[in-house]
């Protein structure tokens, strides 16, 4: 049987060359998922490939906003997450419309996650208060 790793390292390496259309890629990963009675483990899969993804130059990124982003901020989030990165890499935007943030911006990466969200900061301040 193969270990989660190892069907994420494949997962990665067949996303990246193309070798298998990526339909029967995702069928493929939930018959795994199935066969093994891995499901409550999908979300780790998925988070594997993408860190494994990350760490050769491909990043998928979450963008949570209230409003959509212009062309410029895109860049600039873009641009934020490249430096976040020693090597040079591709970012793919996955743009998130949640009124409920007010504003600002939450940024999800394989490596981790920035909220610079005005609700976060609201919340951060009703907690201050109540001590």
């Amino acid at each position: 049987m193969k270990s989660r790793t190892q069907v994420a390292r494949f997962a990665a390496a067949t996303m990246q060359d193309a070798s298998i259309p990526r339909d029967q890629l995702v069928r493929m990963l939930a018959a795994w998922l199935k066969d093994t009675n891995s499901t409550r483990q999908s979300q780790y899969l998925i988070e594997d490939i993408a860190k494994m993804l990350a760490e050769s130059g491909y990043v998928y990124a979450t963008v949570t906003v209230a409003h959509p982003m212009s062309s410029t901020t895109q860049r600039a989030v873009v641009q934020y997450i490249e430096s976040q990165f020693d090597n040079p890499i591709s970012v793919e935007l996955n743009q998130v419309i949640a009124p409920d943030i007010i504003g600002g911006v939450k940024i999800d990466t394989p490596i981790g996650s920035i909220d610079a969200t005005v609700k976060r900061k609201l919340i951060q301040i009703i907690k201050g208060v109540q001590r």
